[in-house]
């Protein structure tokens, strides 16, 4: 039996449909193992991306396990947020070391030749011995 072109396309799209139509049950899964959530923090898990697992604490407060990409590294990093139960963020979970890094180019377009100098004026935080 020789198949055209167009079944052979529906069957696929039809395929694709059924793979995708499951990918809301396997969330639902997911769902099931996180504890029961208010719905100010459930609003804030569901919208956010990376979410591992939540788990809740005895001061009435969540911890969101998270696996994300910080800007600049492409380093998936894991995460541990803080939130209260009326959905408040106590703690963002990130590390106090946070670091920002420049490129060659961006020094450059400063127009110093010292490195400090170009530096300071990319990012006035940073201060120079002088």
């Amino acid at each position: 039996m020789i198949h055209s072109r167009k079944s052979v396309m529906f069957a696929a799209l039809f395929a694709l449909a059924g793979v995708l139509g499951a990918a809301p049950a396997m969330a639902g899964d997911q769902q099931e193992a996180m504890p029961e959530m208010p719905e100010a923090v459930s609003k804030l898990v569901n919208a956010m991306s990376g979410v591992e697992s939540v788990e809740a604490t005895e001061d009435d407060q969540f911890r969101i396990h998270r696996r994300i990409v910080i800007t600049g590294s492409r380093v998936p990093r894991e995460v541990t947020m803080v939130v209260a139960k009326d959905g408040t963020v106590v703690d963002w979970g990130r590390e106090a070391s946070f670091l920002r890094s420049y490129t060659l180019s961006e020094l450059r377009d400063t127009g110093n030749a010292d490195l400090a100098k170009a530096l300071s004026e990319l990012d006035p935080s940073i201060r120079t011995g002088g």
